[in-house]
């Protein structure tokens, strides 16, 4: 179901973007963490972005499109001091709520105790959450000790431990390199005119989506298994460059637009004012201020979902909208 759920992605990407996209999978590039279900994630939904067709057609009895996954190296996590995380996420304050992210996993660290006669860590409760969510969205029985009062209360916890997570410096810090990754890709692309690539495709985990959505202060809980944030970058006649953000989830059809607190205009924002969002969260800066920190001429789009596979993806899509036809096309000098 997830892998479907993430090939279906790829193809109402193409809808999406029909008049804009060709048939030639040289137009997408895609990067992901090196987590197997990312990787495999980004296969998915690349593949059902750009079915062979035509000249593209590799082979007749292979109707999947293979695509290189570059790795995103955080192989300098080591530099970031989490020692302190797990203090600093104990102490965490729930919205709309005087009590601390401990004091629930407190209570159900009792309940699971009972139950199963075992101590379990915050995140090892968070977890279990997200494991038991996906047996009952596939109709699979649960452990009998899992009445529907015990099931609910995971599946909470789960998405206030995802909030409590995305506001760690440690944890806004290290989802924020993919951010300066993608802010390269997309200066890049100012740049060069003669560049194939339409999609930049992202493929990481949910906790480093939340945490993004965080830094954007656009952050929600993940209501379904399918969760997408557009970012949409366009370029004007005077070639200046602006961005446009929409949500969407696999529960509705169309995405809404979102408004980032950091951008002046109601309905567009401008480079500058979304790479302020996460400029100072550079690891360098980071580390600095504490020892015990325990795309773009035309559209971009960032996109996560959360499937049974449990990862998370990103695009950006290079585009200009056109006033006349009202549709994407592609960029051919002015």
């Amino acid at each position: 179901k997830g892998k479907n759920a993430m090939y279906s992605l790829g193809k109402s990407i193409r809808n999406r973007y029909k008049s804009f996209l060709t048939e030639n999978p040289i137009e997408l590039s895609a990067k992901s963490l090196d987590i197997d279900r990312c990787m495999e994630s980004a296969e998915l939904v690349a593949g059902g972005a750009y079915v062979p067709v035509g000249p593209y057609i590799w082979n007749k009895e292979v109707n999947f499109q293979p695509f290189p996954i570059h790795l995103i190296n955080h192989a300098s996590d080591v530099d970031l001091n989490c020692g302190d995380e797990e203090n600093e996420l104990k102490t965490v304050t729930l919205t709309n709520s005087s009590k601390t992210l401990d004091n629930v996993c407190n209570m159900l660290r009792h309940l699971l105790y009972d139950k199963i006669n075992k101590n379990l860590t915050c995140k090892a409760i968070a977890d279990l959450g997200e494991f038991y969510t996906c047996l009952k969205n596939e109709k699979l029985n649960l452990p009998k000790y899992i009445t529907e009062e015990v099931y609910t209360s995971l599946a909470n916890f789960k998405q206030l431990y995802l909030a409590a997570e995305s506001k760690t410096k440690c944890h806004q810090v290290d989802s924020a390199r993919i951010l300066f990754d993608a802010k390269t890709d997309i200066i890049n692309a100012t740049k060069d005119k003669k560049d194939q690539t339409k999609i930049q495709l992202y493929s990481m985990t949910t906790e480093k989506f939340t945490t993004i959505l965080r830094i954007m202060d656009v952050f929600r809980e993940i209501e379904s298994f399918g969760e997408a944030l557009f970012i949409e970058l366009y370029s004007d006649e005077k070639q200046e460059n602006s961005l446009r953000f929409y949500h969407l989830n696999t529960i509705e059809s169309e995405a809404t637009e979102l408004r980032l607190s950091a951008c002046k205009n109601e309905t567009t924002c401008t480079l500058a004012e979304f790479f302020g969002m996460f400029n100072d969260l550079a690891v360098e800066k980071a580390t600095a201020m504490s020892a015990n920190v325990t795309a773009i001429i035309t559209l971009g789009v960032l996109l996560a979902f959360m499937t049974t596979l449990l990862s998370t993806v990103a695009f950006f899509v290079w585009r200009r909208k056109s006033k006349s036809k009202k549709e994407y096309e592609e960029i051919s000098g002015n």
